[in-house]
């Protein structure tokens, strides 16, 4: 079992790793989270790794610390390589040698348009910063996995877009709507959602059960941004279409869709994919 002691949370105050401390505390499982707050208990910078000392009596650890920006990882290659490549393959080998078993997040973009099935060993080819960089990650561990015999001790979860009525965009469409105020929506910018709450039990089940390998959780279905604030506000009349490059702020548009295809490995442990009912029930509370 990978929770008879203490799980190590790499990135506990970023939103997802702050919704799976609630989880875990909700379940009275036993925690510690990293924040780069100097105040906090647990300090961790990613751009100085080498200071971080690995707290006793942990035996796993979710990876949710990374420069997930698109536009940050486009606009700073060396400065994210370094935090989001160089220095997280490092911390992750430091913890597996320990034998700790270490749950990685990872993302849908670690693949491109050119696949119309995307399963956990598809052939990837990133054209993003960011999914490359994710990629290189999954694939530098798995070599050194493999090489020093620790492969049950390392599993990859790759997501797709999470959607919640505490986090953008569904925050902004929520209260736009609610004002009866006007909502530009891009519509070439795709979505697969899943809900903060599946994603959270998937996570909580590979870790509980020590379950190795490559996962995908993943919507039922891909919409545009457009197309997905309408369905789930049934509206037509506050979401306005506007292209992506017309937008008043820029949004850096990979042009890649998000959806990805669940395989024996994920559907053997239960994972299955979100339906667009769960995503509109949440996303409406």
């Amino acid at each position: 079992m990978g929770l008879n002691k203490k799980v190590l949370i790499i990135g506990g105050n970023s939103n997802l790793g702050k919704s799976f401390s609630i989880y875990l505390k909700n379940k009275k499982k036993k925690f510690i989270k990293t924040s780069r707050r100097k105040k906090s208990k647990i300090f961790m910078n990613l751009n100085k790794i080498e200071k971080f000392d690995i707290p006793k009596n942990i035996s796993s650890a979710v990876i949710f610390a990374y420069q997930n920006n698109i536009n940050v990882c486009e606009e700073n290659y060396r400065k994210t390589y370094k935090v989001n490549v160089t220095n997280m393959v490092y911390l992750i080998k430091k913890l597996l040698i320990k034998k700790i078993f270490v749950l990685f997040i990872s993302t849908n973009l670690v693949f491109n348009n050119s696949k119309k099935q995307r399963f956990e060993n598809s052939l990837k080819a990133p054209v993003t910063n960011y999914g490359y960089m994710k990629s290189k990650c999954e694939n530098e561990i798995l070599q050194f996995c493999l090489k020093n015999n620790l492969r049950n001790y390392f599993s990859i979860l790759r997501i797709s877009k999470v959607l919640s009525p505490n986090l953008d965009p569904v925050k902004t469409w929520k209260r736009n709507f609610s004002k009866k105020t006007y909502t530009l929506v891009p519509t070439d910018i795709f979505c697969c959602p899943i809900d903060l709450k599946t994603l959270n039990k998937t996570i909580f089940n590979i870790v509980k059960n020590l379950y190795s390998g490559i996962y995908h959780l993943t919507g039922s279905k891909e919409y545009t941004y457009y197309d997905l604030a309408k369905k789930i506000f049934n509206d037509k009349k506050y979401f306005l279409p506007i292209h992506s490059k017309n937008l008043p702020k820029k949004i850096y548009n990979s042009k890649i869709k998000t959806f990805l295809s669940i395989g024996k490995s994920s559907k053997k442990i239960g994972i299955k994919k979100v339906p667009l009912t769960v995503i509109k029930r949440i996303s409406l509370q």
